[in-house]
């Protein structure tokens, strides 16, 4: 399926009502959940790899940890924000569009496995990939591009990201940005993009202010 730039900029609205929230790269990867969940609409189940990257230590930043200590307790801290961060949005832009999401990576045996597998297996430091233990087990059944490529966040894979932030920015005066991107003495937005969707939000909750029980991603780019 290819989308176009204007067919992203439509779903804002239906996305961000969706997932009940502005922080941007959540946004950006729930857009690309709410397409993928309307061409799925058919299917009966869908199976998604979210929590591979919380066990299998998948995110880039683990590479920079300097301990074996530093990266177990980085999975456990990923892993226990889970419920506000990927499955909040695999869970909402999924039932949206009445598709059933099993989620095999989360089985709680799996996990627990995962968690005793030494850390030294997940990263290979040499070649600057991660999840590696994984990756040598995906070898065995698709194809030598798909399972060595380096790690993309899921709006960089698709392509999202790029379509959205250089449009906004155009739209977004400088001065504007400096004008409205702080909310409260609690909250700075961080960019335009981020003022953009808090803009939708506040059109699509407006008696909502904001509240300091909103998660937002740490890792913004």
């Amino acid at each position: 399926y290819i989308f176009s730039e204007d067919e992203l900029f439509d779903r804002l609205p239906e996305t961000i009502f969706t997932l009940e929230s502005f922080d941007a790269p959540l946004v950006r990867s729930t857009l690309g959940n709410i397409i993928a969940s309307k061409m799925s609409s058919g299917a009966d189940i869908v199976f998604s790899g979210e929590g591979g990257d919380e066990i299998f230590a998948g995110y880039n930043y683990f590479l920079e940890y300097n301990s074996q200590i530093q990266i177990q307790e980085g999975l456990l801290q990923a892993i226990g924000s889970l419920h506000n961060t990927a499955l909040q949005r695999v869970d909402r832009s999924s039932n949206s569009h009445g598709v059933n999401v099993k989620l095999p990576m989360l089985d709680e045996e799996l996990i627990d496995y995962a968690l005793h597998i030494p850390p030294e297996y997940k990263l290979d430091y040499n070649t600057g990939l991660t999840k590696y233990i994984l990756r040598n087990l995906a070898k065995r059944h698709l194809p030598h591009e798909i399972v060595w490529r380096p790690k993309d966040k899921f709006w960089e894979g698709s392509g999202i990201n790029d379509s959205l932030e250089n449009k906004i920015k155009g739209i977004i005066t400088d001065s504007e940005f400096e004008k409205e991107k702080i909310i409260d003495e609690r909250f700075t937005l961080r960019n335009k993009e981020e003022l953009y969707y808090y803009k939708i939000f506040k059109n699509c909750y407006p008696g909502v202010e904001f509240n300091n029980f909103l998660s937002f991603t740490d890792n913004f780019n």
